[in-house]
């Protein structure tokens, strides 16, 4: 597969990062494994379940893969829709936790209680 990348000189986000050269070579960089995004054929709570125990299995999360997954969180009721508000969180603040050992703990036992209430 043939990578096309536009003019720019760097360019980073969760996934990886682009550095282009001065003679208009680039280097590509991902910084965990990529999982293409999926809408949700079954139900978003058995989504949100799956994707809960993956993390807590130490997989990595962005929020893209949520939002191509669940197109309309505003749907979620209860404890779906709590799961969905921490694993948000959880993708979008991978710099605070790799700082604060303390808040990763923390919101893991959140997640880990939210994947034990959509397990029953």
């Amino acid at each position: 597969m043939e990578l096309l990348i536009p003019p720019m000189d760097r360019w980073e986000n969760e996934g990886g990062s682009v550095i282009s050269s001065a003679d208009d070579e680039a280097r590509v960089v991902l910084d965990s494994a990529v999982v293409d995004a999926r809408p949700v054929a079954a139900s978003p709570g058995s989504y949100l379940f799956e994707t809960l125990a993956r993390v807590l299995t130490g997989a990595e999360l962005c929020c893209g893969e949520l939002e191509a997954a669940i197109t309309d969180p505003g749907q979620l009721t209860g404890h779906e829709s709590d799961a969905w508000e921490q694993l948000v969180h959880w993708a979008a603040e991978a710099d605070v936790r790799a700082g604060d050992k303390n808040y990763t703990d923390f919101h893991l036992d959140w997640l880990r209680d939210l994947h034990s209430k959509l397990a029953q």
